[in-house]
Order: C-alpha cells, then structure tokens, then sequence
C-alpha cells in the first residue's frame, strides 16, 4: 500500500519509515482487512490527492463507501473498484441461488471472523422465510454456502464457523435501505439469542467465541435504538457474562441498559425485570458496593413478594441474594433467617427432595462454618450432599461441590482424616466431568492445596497449586481468581522459605485485584494482608505496617467496623507492633479485636485465633522474662 502511494520506494523495507507513519499504514491495512484490491485503490487515491495516511483513514472511517467506489487512474490490470468487483459476485449469487444471498445478509450484522453456523439452523424461524426454509435442509443449506464459497463470499471453516470479508460486508450495507438494515439487526439478534448457552463454566469457552458477536449485536440495538425483548435479553446475557471475567464497568452498561428496556418493555413489577434488578444488584455486590447493591436486592424481594403467585423462584432468589450481601458484611444474625426462609419456600413449592434445595442447605452450611458453630455446618452440609447423591447421582460435578463443602469443614476443625478423601473424591469427579482447563476444577485443585500447605506437607501441596494457577491463566491473566491461585502459590513458596519466589506473585496478585476490583475492595485487602506477611517475617517492619493499616482502613469502611475482618486487621497490627517493641500498641490492638470478637460469639474461627495468638504471645512474653 505505501509503494502504491510512493511513500516507499520499490527496493525499500517498512523499516525506512518512521514508526507513526507504520503503525497508520498498518492500521488501513486492518481497517481493509488486508484486501489487495482495497489497499491498491487506498494508495491510488493517497498519491492522487497527496493526502497524508492519518487524513486517510479518517475518510475512510467516515466516508468509506465513498472511498470504496473510487478506483483511481492509470490502472490496467483491474479498473473496478472494491465496491463493483464484490456487487457483481453478489449479483451473480442473487441470480443462481437467492436463499444463499439471505445468509449474507445475516452475515453482514455480525463480526466477520468466526460466525456461529449453529445460527443458521437453530435460529432459523427468526430469519425470514428463505432462511428458516434454509436451516431445516441441510442438503440446501451445504448448496448456499458452497455457491458463496465458489465466490469467494465466505470462508467455511473446520471449526463449524464461517468468515466473510469486512468489506463483503461494507458492500452488503451500502446496497440495503435503512429499514432493511433495521429489519436484519433485529433477525440478527432474535436468532443470536437462540445460540448462546447458560453462563457457567462448563460453558464458558463456547460463551467467549460467542462475546464479539454479542457486542455487535448490542451495538445494533444502540443504533438502531431497538425495544423488543430479545433486545433485553442479549444486554443482559453480555453483562452477566462480562461480569464473570471481573469486566465490571463494561458489564454495567449492559446491564443497566437491559434493566432500563424491561422496565419499560415489560413493566416494573415483571419477573424479567426482577431478575435484571438482581443481576445488577450482584454486580455491585462483587465489587464491594454492598449500600448499592443492597437497595436493589431489597426491591427485587419486595416486588417478588407482592407477586408471589407468578414465580416463587424469583422469591427465594432474592432471598438468596440478599442473604448472602449479609454474610459477606459479617451479619450473620440477618443472614439466617432469610436462608431458612428461602429453604422453606423452596421445600413446599417443589418438594424436600429438589436439587435447589441443595444449594440453599450449603449456603446454610457454609454462614454456619464462618461462624464456628461446625456442628450445624455439618448437618446441613450432609444433607445436601445426600440429596445430590440422590438426585443427580454420585458423580455429578454438583455432587463434587457438596463434598468439597463438607470437607472445609472437617479441614477448619483440623479434621484432616476425614476431609482428605471427600477433597480427593471431588477432584476425581470434576477430572473425569469436565475439560482440564474447567474453572471448577481449579477450585478444587486449590482446596487440596491448602489442605496439605496447612499440614506442611508442601511437596504434595505446589504442584496442585501450579495446575490450579495454569488453568486460571489459560482463562484469564488479569481475573481475581486467578489472583487468588497467584495468593495460594506464593503462600506455599513463602512457607518454604522461598521468599523470591513469592514476593512477585504475590506483587501480582495485588496488582490485578487493584486494577480489576479497584484499591478499596475487600478482596484487594486480603492481598495486602498477604504481602504484609511476608515483610513481617522479613523484618521489613515499615512496609507490612503499611499494608496492614492500608487493609484494615478498606475493610472497615466498605465492610464496617464490626467485621470479623477488621478483628483480624488489629490482631495482625498488635503482633507486628510486638515485634517492633512497641507494646502499648500491641496491648491496644489487641484489645479493639477482642471488642470485636464479643459480638462475634465465642466459636467464631476469627475470635478462636486472635485468642489464640494473644494467648501465645503472652506464654512466649513469659519465657523470655
């Protein structure tokens, strides 16, 4: 392209121009998606008009079909430009096979590189007529797609996808009239909806193949301003999911937009609309904005109360939602009830023998486990895995979650006899279920970890850890989980004594929770409380007494000044400051703990270990007197 705009001679290198006219130059080769014909004619009209790249691929980005008419003088060997060549293949498609056209024009409204060919079957009621004949032969349907390939229209691909050329697609638009280009936009997104799968991580590869389409489709809906329900359905679909990989302010917009349209589509009091007041509530939730979320929680129970005969779900989903909001605050007396309340909607809507049940009876299971009391911890836990032996089978990786929830229990309690086999039993289910790179198995591989780094025995211990981080990475390299994986690695080198090889992970692991989760986020306190550790037992004294505070400043503004985290915040201070000699302070910190610890309950884990280092502190003060 630069040689047809002889700004490059014939025996010179990209490398004899400067670096900003390269990247410019590369960026009109993406923006043609490096067609030969189109860079030719884009060098054409830049050494006619002598205009500059930069000014070039601002016309183009603005006035492309223009620019795509045009041809230029002096040319021999091919005198039509882009838009001509590519009308007359498409002409001679609508004469041969018209059917074949309809899958072009579907085509033109998603991103052009991987295009689902699933769509054309099981969203084929939603795309006209020619279409939905087209997807249910698919004898007629292989016929299409080989007259577009003979063309050059499209590329089919092994991978059950099709690809077509941006600018087939530019040439596509120029030639329909706004109403026909709003007509597919919403073709286009009723049957996208028909293809994406429920967001769980079994499906999660086939969700992010899926994503680009997604955000074409819901750029449809901005420029078209598109109001019909699967409009709603699509937003919500893209923010949820975005929410899942920790995209937080890009899942928002989505969200609130498809919040915004089922308000005013379905009315505020609809199920949908429930369900997306919860979904943003959950967002908010997720990034510690507990007094946003909890308004919306409330609202969504409120409204599903008032119209319980219509959906009971949404009921003991807002219960759950707001239950769980409550835990995380440390306010497990208003936790509770609204767990046991969900549970007992649940029971006498279905039965007592419902797989839902289960999920309710682990929630349970797990505000009883964080609040020490192992002994009702267990029996919900038991009997949620009883019921999903029952239902689902032995070997159902939701089987797999109970067991693992049973066996956190039996490890907080130092129980390691009998949490070993449930930890080693849910691996091998979730290993024989699911991918190797499945997020769930992560999970598990990170409990057995911790599991044998608790026990010291850290030979068994890191190479679980190392698989649990490969696989977090394989999803994302910048998602609080695999920070997480990053924190239990780097606490198993710290243990070792292998200080430089734990100190960048766990610099990392901070880095991707501020950056992701935002510097006041609970979770981003938990990953200085990590680093502070390490200098602690450094003797970097000043640096961990940063940290701490800076930890303990998050946690009690965003979880309040009760929270069992803030009592673990001042018991970690009290035995730096020991350490630095400063024992007023120490006395002191510890003693804000212990105020806390009084309203947490005696068999709180925080409240058993602060005591306990209180009560080590003070034996080894003795000695050493």
């Amino acid at each position: 392209m630069l040689r047809r705009a002889t700004l490059l001679e014939l025996d010179e290198t990209i490398e004899h121009i400067d670096t900003r006219q390269g990247m410019l130059a590369l960026k009109i080769v993406q923006e043609t998606g490096g067609l030969p014909l189109a860079l030719d004619q884009a060098g054409a009209y830049i050494e006619e008009t002598s205009c500059s790249l930069q000014d070039y691929l601002s016309l183009y980005q603005t006035r492309q079909s223009e620019l795509l008419k045009r041809r230029g003088k002096n040319v021999l060997d091919h005198p039509d430009p882009v838009t001509t060549t590519w009308s007359l293949s498409i002409e001679k498609v609508q004469h041969t096979n018209p059917k074949a056209l309809e899958i072009l024009h579907l085509c033109a409204f998603l991103e052009p590189d991987a295009i689902p060919l699933p769509i054309l079957s099981k969203g084929a009621r939603q795309l006209g007529p020619d279409l939905e004949q087209l997807g249910q032969d698919p004898i007629a349907l292989n016929d299409a797609l080989a007259e577009l390939r003979n063309y050059s229209l499209i590329q089919r691909n092994p991978n059950q996808t099709l690809t077509i050329h941006r600018l087939v697609q530019a040439v596509l638009l120029m030639e329909m009239e706004p109403e026909t280009q709003r007509l597919w936009a919403e073709r286009a997104i009723r049957a996208f909806n028909r293809i994406i799968p429920r967001i769980n991580y079994a499906n999660w590869p086939r969700c992010f193949a899926l994503l680009p389409h997604a955000k074409s489709c819901a750029r449809l809906i901005e420029r078209w301003k598109l109001e019909f329900s699967g409009a709603a359905t699509l937003l919500n679909w893209l923010g949820r999911f975005l929410a899942e990989q920790a995209t937080y302010a890009e899942a928002e917009t989505y969200l609130q937009k498809a919040l915004e349209l089922r308000k005013h589509m379905l009315g505020p009091r609809h199920r949908s609309t429930v369900s997306s007041i919860n979904n943003l509530a959950r967002l908010y939730h997720r990034q510690g904005k507990y007094t946003q979320a909890e308004p919306l929680y409330q609202s969504a129970l409120e409204i599903s109360e008032q119209t319980a005969h219509h959906n009971a779900h949404n009921i003991t989903n807002s219960l759950l939602n707001l239950a769980r909001l409550y835990s995380d605050q440390g306010k497990y007396t208003q936790a509770e009830p609204l767990y046991q309340q969900a549970l007992t909607i649940n029971e006498q809507t279905f039965s007592p023998e419902h797989t839902e049940n289960a999920i309710i009876l682990n929630h349970l299971s797990r505000l009883y486990r964080y609040q020490g009391d192992y002994t009702a911890a267990a029996s919900y836990s038991q009997r949620a895995l009883a019921l999903c032996e029952q239902i689902l089978g032995p070997d159902d990786p939701d089987t797999a979650q109970s067991l693992n929830y049973l066996a956190r229990i039996y490890h907080n309690q130092k129980n390691y006899a009998q949490a070993e086999p449930l930890y080693l039993r849910a691996l091998a289910i979730l290993e024989k279920k699911l991918e190797p790179n499945n997020p769930l198995i992560a999970i598990s591989l990170n409990y057995l970890a911790e599991f044998y780094s608790d026990q010291a025995q850290y030979e068994r211990a890191e190479p679980l850890a190392i698989r649990a981080l490969a696989i977090r990475e394989a999803i994302s390299h910048n998602h609080p989980d695999t920070a997480l994986s990053l924190d239990n690695l780097a606490g198993i080198y710290h243990q070792q004594g292998k200080d430089d090889l734990a100190e960048p992970m766990f610099q990392r692991a901070l880095a991707i929770c501020e950056q992701v989760l935002g510097p006041n986020h609970p979770i981003t306190a938990r990953r200085l409380t990590s680093i502070a550790q390490l200098y602690r037992d450094q003797k970097k004294y000043q640096q961990a007494e940063q940290l701490y505070q800076r930890a303990l400043t998050i946690n009690e503004q965003i979880q309040g000044a009760d929270h069992p985290n803030v009592a673990m915040n001042l018991s970690y201070l009290a035995l730096l400051y020991h350490d630095m000699g400063r024992y007023q302070e120490t006395e002191q910190y510890f003693q804000c703990s212990f105020e806390i610890c009084s309203h947490l309950g005696v068999n709180h884990p925080a409240a058993a270990i602060i005591k306990e280092s209180y009560h080590n502190l003070k034996a080894l003060t003795t000695k050493q007197q």
